[in-house]
């Protein structure tokens, strides 16, 4: 099945590339396996007091003034991602959370789901921001490090919080909300028989389980993050794949024939199965939740660790329950669902570090520098770092802060610096980067320096579209756009103003960026509807590639596109590289990368009858109208909230016109003429499935983890439980086998 472009993001995610500053506001540690989830976080920083004023989670500004905050993460955000949002995710620093609970307790957290609600509420009206579901987007907020975090610390400090624009983050089920699936997870050697593990709703995005605290399902046997992806789309029906982020190490087995229940095994490209997956039909309408008498949604869903404050009994017996299918068993073989596995090929940049341009505008600018993290992470924002790259003209040097900053191993005293002259490798805080020399290379418009490798992600993109590349928000391939500009040297008549005064008039130094310059809105566009191509469409800068041949390295350039001088695109080859703006990918592609067909060819055994129990004495017509409660997932790691949700988004517009970048603004000809460079098969059947109902929770659709186990809950949550939505019509049911 060849996936639509909007399928294809929400399912395989892309846009997360790190670039020259998309490191400062990272989340979590750089791991190609976190890029699903990394992609969708953003860090913020505050000096003001968000305990005081909670609309700081929305709007603020950072130490160094750089917008933060929510409303900053969804501007920044592509459109298939605000529209397929379905619950926020706030992460808020440990001291932060600590003083709110003993200052205000529960009320805070109402303050913070009230606030971010009715702010998100407005801008969505305001910018027309495209809905995919009429459900409101609810607010989950957490302590960094506590219970629904399994204690992964975030290692957030005071005034420091998270917001997550997750794909699969869903509190749960609301008023009108359909139940589609239930996911019957078997885990060999874990448990026996099959456990009910999470529900599918309609007016849900997507579905992971991962061994990740931020998948809908976790445990370590599942082995990677998003490890298996599930998602509803009115127009694509149910899809569902193994991670991609994996390197192909998994596939997705279909076990069983064609008159047979559907039994899917996640296993590893030597036959080893992971897990089984049974997913049976529900088709059941949720009842209507009764009103909570002087009790709101965010009364009965928040809770915070406050010592002094008298239990929430009452709240807990107020929620409303929904009762198990009742006594008495009888067997029953389930219909289950038969998803489609994405199986056309996938096209993957893997990013493989920055590349360092030489000075463009010397009239204004003397240099500007670079910092070195101690995370390993490269950015524009100085953070006490323990090395700077400094670039002054077409001279680069290392800049030592600390003790044990190296250069080709040689120690850098701290204050002292190092010409960076020729290949070398860089050592600071521990981490590694490679310092590659670009000096040499003599083509058209190359404006490189040196190459700065390091270890980050990949995107995946699926043939059949053109996909850009650039600062642009909807852009498939997004490269940074960070508006900071404290890490330029300017030349000291115009460090202390504000504006440049150019022959064409005054431009504003805040236009100036390094990610303006270097990079255009609309920069390069990887064409796959056919063989791969790069093609060029910025109007004034380059793009490249290079590639090895059997006569050395070769440089392919493709010209800018106001005043052409040579090719426009070229056809890529597997191992390519691709430079674009201050981002350098290797491009590669693999036949069927994410189908599920056996390699082998050898038939598989079929597996042993499937059978769910349910009550005997269940009518028919009442089996229609009682939504059974999800059991308790299996330990160690219980975390029944989050997913997200809605439906395929109506076309994109196009963006407004815009300067294409910097480049565009009024410059002189002698500005203008700085732009040209001088120069398997699984190992036996499925255990069979069985499945008692009379030991359910009845309350587990609300789930513990929302109020807690008690008065030092860690979570805070804001299920949109009397908060009914008119929803459009509903989809048609999954295929059935």
């Amino acid at each position: 099945m060849a996936l639509s472009e909007e399928t294809s993001f929400r399912l395989i995610g892309g846009g997360g590339t790190r670039g020259l500053s998309g490191d400062a506001d990272r989340v979590l540690r750089p791991d190609p396996a976190l890029d699903f989830f990394n992609a969708c976080l953003r860090r913020h920083e505050t000096e003001r007091d968000l305990v005081s004023d909670p609309t700081l989670l929305w709007s603020c500004h950072s130490p160094e003034g750089r917008d933060a905050g929510l409303r900053s993460h969804l501007q920044a955000a592509s459109r298939e991602r605000v529209s397929g949002l379905s619950d926020l995710l706030v992460i808020v620093n440990s001291r932060d959370w600590q003083r709110a609970a003993r200052g205000q307790g529960v009320g805070w957290g109402r303050q913070v789901v009230e606030a971010l609600r009715e702010r998100l509420d407005a801008w969505v009206e305001a910018t027309g921001a495209p809905r995919r579901s009429a459900r409101r987007v609810g607010v989950r907020l957490l302590a960094d490090g506590g219970g629904p975090m399994n204690g992964q610390a975030l290692g957030l400090d005071e005034g420091e919080f998270v917001t997550g624009l997750l794909p699969n983050q869903y509190e749960g089920p609301v008023e009108g909300s359909r139940s589609v699936l239930a996911v019957h997870l078997n885990l060999p050697g874990v448990w026996a028989g099959y456990r009910e593990v999470a529900r599918l709703y309609d007016d849900q995005d997507l579905l992971t389980l991962g061994n990740h605290w931020l998948d809908n399902y976790a445990h370590p046997a599942l082995r990677e993050p998003a490890l298996y992806r599930l998602q509803y789309d009115k127009a694509e029906g149910l899809v569902h794949l193994v991670s991609p982020d994996t390197d192909g190490r998994y596939r997705l087995q279909r076990h069983a024939g064609d008159e047979g229940p559907s039994v899917y095994a996640i296993q590893t490209q030597a036959g080893e199965v992971v897990a089984w997956l049974v997913l049976a039909v529900t088709e059941l309408a949720l009842p209507t939740r009764p009103s909570q008498q002087g009790l709101d949604a965010a009364t009965l869903g928040v809770s915070l660790p406050l010592d002094e404050s008298p239990p929430l009994g009452d709240a807990l017996a107020a929620r409303p329950t929904i009762d198990p299918l009742g006594p008495g068993l009888r067997s029953h073989a389930p219909e289950t669902a038969a998803p489609t596995v994405a199986g056309q090929d996938l096209v993957t940049l893997r990013e493989l570090g920055v590349l360092i341009q030489r000075v463009h505008f010397r009239e204004f600018m003397r240099g500007y520098e670079v910092y070195l993290g101690r995370a390993g992470e490269v950015g524009t924002v100085r953070r006490s770092p323990p090395a700077t790259v400094q670039v002054i003209e077409d001279r680069v040097r290392l800049i030592a802060h600390e003790l044990g900053v190296r250069v080709g191993g040689v120690p850098i005293p701290p204050g002292a610096g190092a010409v960076l002259g020729a290949d070398a490798r860089l050592e600071a805080a521990g981490n590694e980067w490679q310092w590659r020399d670009l000096r040499a290379v003599k083509v058209r418009g190359w404006p490189y320096l040196g190459e700065l490798r390091r270890r980050a992600g990949s995107t995946h993109l699926v043939h059949g579209a053109v996909h850009a590349i650039g600062r642009a928000p909807d852009a498939r391939v997004r490269l940074p756009d960070d508006g900071h500009n404290e890490n330029i040297l300017w030349r000291a008549e115009l460090d202390a103003g504000t504006v440049i005064r150019a022959r064409n008039g005054e431009i504003p130094k805040s236009r100036f960026t390094l990610d303006s310059i270097m990079v255009a809105t609309h920069h390069a566009e990887l064409d796959l509807q056919a063989e791969p191509r790069l093609r060029s469409v910025a109007r004034h800068c380059y793009s490249f590639v290079r590639r090895d041949g059997p006569d050395g390295e070769q440089i392919l350039p493709l010209s800018r596109t106001d005043r052409p001088t040579g090719e426009l695109e070229v056809e890529l080859k597997p191992g390519d590289d691709l430079l674009v703006g201050n981002c350098a990918f290797e491009v590669d592609w693999k036949p069927g990368a994410l189908r599920g067909d056996d390699p082998t060819g050898v038939p598989l055994a079929p597996p042993p009858p499937v059978v769910l129990d349910a009550a005997e004495d269940l009518s028919e017509d009442l089996s229609q109208q009682i939504v059974a409660a999800l059991p308790p997932p299996p330990p160690p790691l219980d975390d029944p909230t989050g997913l997200p949700g809605l439906r395929a988004p109506p076309p994109l517009p196009r963006p407004a016109p815009e300067p294409d970048s910097v480049l565009d603004l009024p410059l002189t000809p002698a500005q203008r003429a700085q732009l040209d460079d001088p120069t398997a098969p699984p190992q036996g059947p499925p255990p069979p499935i069985s499945r008692t109902w009379d030991d359910l929770p009845g309350d587990s659709l609300t789930g513990d983890s929302l109020l807690g186990e008690g008065p030092l809950a860690d979570a805070i949550a804001a299920p949109d439980g009397d908060d009914p939505t008119e929803l459009p019509e509903r989809p048609p049911l999954p295929r059935r086998s």
